[in-house]
């Protein structure tokens, strides 16, 4: 997949607010007006403990035949030992060491906490306010395509990847949208299904239909599109005079 574009996200609301994936969260997840506390998507996909499990399952049945009949190589046995060991030690410390991370966006402090990496360990750990976020286009082969959500560390290159295979990007900026507004602990919660429960809430700049509404009528600056239009017309004035120099775009003198 090939990096096409990024856009420098405005730390504004620009799309109605959407909690993307956050609707329903998981019992050991929490959504409140504290702190949003989610597990990593890389330990949701990569779970120490289940590759032990799987490690220990595999010794097993090679020692199963070795139990049942006569002539098993003696390695074979004795490896399958091993296995069924290393996979119980697997499992036991991916238990103990509680593998299982959380990212972590803490409207109280200010401050983001996001865990990636094998094993897992903090990669990306910075106050909100020093924090920024770009829009990623990744232009796939067969025509799959995909918006990615990266947050970095101003004036550094470290950063962090949010998420990735959204193929709308109306995903990842009403994404975006939601956290500026949720990480900003001196206004009111988006109004989201997550945060009924409280007083505190806004609609921000627009319900849906009122953003809806305004796009139609053209009542709304929109500063991605207008971005978007610059960069076709940069490109548009770039491939002109990728031609002018190569000669093969006469300039005829007329206006």
């Amino acid at each position: 997949m090939k990096l096409s574009w990024k856009y420098p996200l405005p730390k504004q609301q620009f799309r109605p607010f959407d909690c993307f994936g956050w609707t329903s969260p998981k019992p050991d997840e929490e959504i409140t007006d504290k702190h949003i506390k989610r597990r990593s998507d890389v330990d949701k996909a990569f779970n120490l403990g289940a590759l032990g499990l799987f490690i220990g399952f595999i010794s097993l049945l090679l020692i199963l035949p070795s139990l049942i009949f006569e002539g098993v190589e003696p390695y074979t046995f004795y490896g399958g030992i091993a296995g069924v060991f290393l996979g119980c030690f697997i499992y036991i410390y991916a238990k103990k060491t509680n593998v299982i991370r959380y990212n972590i966006f803490d409207r109280d402090n200010g401050s983001v906490r996001l865990y990636g990496g094998w094993p897992t360990k903090t990669i990306f750990e910075v106050g909100w306010s020093e924090c920024e976020g770009e829009l990623w286009f990744n232009r796939g082969r067969y025509g799959r395509s995909e918006f990615w959500l990266w947050l970095s560390k101003k004036g550094t290159d470290k950063g962090f990847l949010l998420t990735q295979d959204i193929h709308d990007p109306e995903g990842a900026l009403r994404y975006w949208s939601f956290l500026v507004q949720y990480m900003d602990n001196t206004k009111p919660l988006p109004d989201t299904v997550n945060f009924k429960q409280y007083d505190n809430r806004t609609t921000g700049l627009w319900t849906e239909e009122e953003f809806e509404r305004a796009r139609v009528f053209g009542d709304f600056e929109d500063p991605y599109q207008q971005w978007l239009e610059e960069q076709h017309k940069s490109a548009e004035i770039k491939a002109v005079e990728d031609l002018r120099s190569k000669g093969r775009f006469a300039d005829t003198g007329h206006g």
